[in-house]
């Protein structure tokens, strides 16, 4: 089976990237761009993949992984940070 995979990324053009490259695949992506979006959607099924933004505005993408490392049933999920270089 395809993963669910939540995209959190400001960026809109790098979020529409990522979430057409995953769809490609047959993955089911949910993009969103900030923390608070993300939140919204973790009230859902936990994805199987995060991929995240560390530098997002406001709360940044460091608090947001803070908070699934501590969430039960969200501390297991694979999370992969990116940063611009």
């Amino acid at each position: 089976p395809m993963a669910r995979i939540l995209i959190v990324e400001d960026e809109p053009d790098v979020r529409r990237f990522l979430a057409t490259v995953l769809e490609d695949e047959g993955h089911t992506v949910i993009p969103v761009s900030d923390v608070q979006e993300a939140l919204a959607a973790l009230g859902g099924p936990p994805p199987d993949l995060v991929t995240l933004d560390v530098f997002l505005p406001g709360p940044s993408g460091l608090s947001l992984l803070r908070e699934l490392r501590e969430t039960a049933g969200l501390s297991r999920v694979p999370v992969l940070v990116a940063r611009p270089s």
